[in-house]
Formats: structure tokens, sequence, C-alpha cells
């Protein structure tokens, strides 16, 4: 079961359950619902047994961001778990994504405005948005709600693998021949 948990990206937290109460559990699951949450933290990775308890400081930081690899990553995962969600059948309400409204715009502008709206159900994916608040008196930053989004896997996975607001025909022939040109000219 490990191998599998490790190689899917599964990982269920039973650890973190009491003995006990997790011996209550057994037998008495009512539904399944996944929640995906993206958050980017600067530096290395931490360890991460204690991340949601520290305290995240605020930083500024002027490198770039490489969008495109953030949707080829994220995009696949979140198809591939919603999948594998839609056959499961304590899983009613199909899939959750939270991520920084920055992801989400992001995801929202390769895909396209031509996804429709649904309901969550088996096979749906929601993504959620949030973004950093004030901060607070005790020097700890809100998260504030921005907005939700649901539709389908499949949706997503057309609109992901076929995209309809790629730039004009012509585009690299152009920048090749600009290139040519600056390089005889300069």
């Amino acid at each position: 079961m490990q191998t599998y948990q490790a190689a899917h990206g599964i990982s269920p937290s039973l650890n973190a359950i009491p003995d006990e109460q997790r011996a209550r559990l057994c037998g008495n699951l009512d539904h399944i619902l996944l929640i995906g949450i993206c958050f980017f933290m600067a530096g290395t990775e931490p360890d991460r047994s204690g991340v949601l308890s520290q305290e995240i400081k605020p930083f500024r930081c002027d490198a770039g961001f490489n969008w495109e690899n953030v949707n080829k990553r994220i995009l696949p995962q979140v198809i591939y778990k919603g999948h594998v969600l839609r056959r499961e059948r304590k899983c009613r309400k199909g899939l959750y994504f939270v991520t920084p409204k920055a992801v989400t715009d992001r995801i929202r502008a390769r895909v396209g405005d031509g996804l429709m709206s649904y309901q969550p159900q088996p096979g749906s994916v929601t993504f959620h948005s949030y973004s950093l608040g004030a901060i607070g008196s005790n020097g700890r930053m809100t998260l504030c709600f921005d907005g939700a989004f649901t539709t389908t896997i499949d949706q997503l996975a057309l609109a992901f693998s076929s995209p309809t607001n790629l730039p004009n025909q012509g585009v690299f022939e152009a920048a090749i021949l600009a290139a040519l040109r600056d390089s005889v000219s300069g």
C-alpha cells in the first residue's frame, strides 16, 4: 500500500489520528473529500511535520516566476487525481484545490474562458483562491478568500491539452525572421 501511495502522490495521514479514534472510524466511512492546498515558501524546503504551525513572515523577492512550469506540473496532477477520485464511490463532491489567487488566475488564463461552471459532484474540481491579507497585531498574515470555480475534470483536461487561446499563426516565423534581420543589420 505504501508503494502505491508514494508512486501516486497519495498520502493519507491516518498516523495523525489517535489509535482509539482510528478504531472507531473503521467501517464507518461516510464520504471522501480530498482538498489539495498549494502554497509557496521561499528558501529551502522546511521540515513538513510542523510547517502549518510555524509563523510565516512576509518577505520581498524580486525573482521571476515560471508560470508555465506551474501549469505543466499542477494541471496534470489535478486531472489525474480527479480521475482517480471519480472512481471512488464515497467521493461525491470531486476534488477541491486551494491555491493563491495568482496561481488560479494563471491556470484560468492557460485553459481559457470556455470552462462551464458546475455544482460539486463526482468528476468535478473546485478551485478556491486566496490572497494574503493584512498582518495582524500578532505578526501573522491572514488568508482572504478570493472566490471559487467548479468545472469537470473532463473539461479541464480537454482545455489543457487542446488550448484555444493560442497566439496568432506565424509567431515563430516572425520571431525567427526578426532575429535574423537583427543579426544581419547589427
